[in-house]
């Protein structure tokens, strides 16, 4: 008897411990516990666009930033250069640390302050453009080379000029 009552004693201290070691508790994490970027890292997937190698993101500028045409004696933006702006701005959207220097060019016709305005007017039309899309102006640049970089020079036609007349792109990581 006096060994029945040894074990019952002992299968309830027994019994108390496991029950008392089953209890864990988890500590829950409040919102204050997390950094912004931990959560949005699990709560997105990760965007395999942003996720290049030098060597491919040299290509994609390349092929990104190509130059914006102008008419003769204006600045304002052709539609027939809109679609190649709303790339650039996709691509700058993703790419937040890229900033950009707009070069305003023209032909070699008028004379050279008067193509160093219209040069600066061309950026700049480019650089509200792009602004309007939503990139912050404090990542574009601006600036005028005139008539002094043609791509080609001792133009004779208008076809010729008008290679001449663009916005090229300096791309500043």
């Amino acid at each position: 008897m006096k060994f029945r009552m040894f074990f019952s004693s002992i299968t309830v201290v027994l019994m108390i411990f496991s029950v008392g070691c089953s209890k864990k508790t988890t500590k829950i994490k409040s919102p204050n516990d997390y950094d912004k970027k931990t959560v949005e890292q699990e709560i997105k997937p990760p965007n395999d666009n942003n996720l290049y190698n030098e060597q491919e993101l040299d290509s994609r500028i390349k092929e990104t930033f190509v130059p914006i045409y102008f008419d003769y004696n204006k600045s304002n933006i052709l539609n027939s250069e809109v679609q190649k702006l709303q790339r650039i701005a996709s691509f700058m959207n993703d790419k937040s640390q890229i900033r950009v220097q707009i070069e305003g060019n023209c032909d070699e016709r008028g004379s050279e302050e008067y193509n160093m305005g219209l040069g600066e007017n061309r950026a700049r039309s480019v650089q509200k453009w792009l602004v309007t899309y939503g990139i912050p102006a404090s990542r574009l640049e601006l600036t005028s080379y005139g008539k002094e970089r043609p791509v080609i020079s001792g133009c004779e036609n208008d076809e010729c000029h008008a290679k001449n007349r663009r916005d090229e792109w300096n791309v500043l990581k």
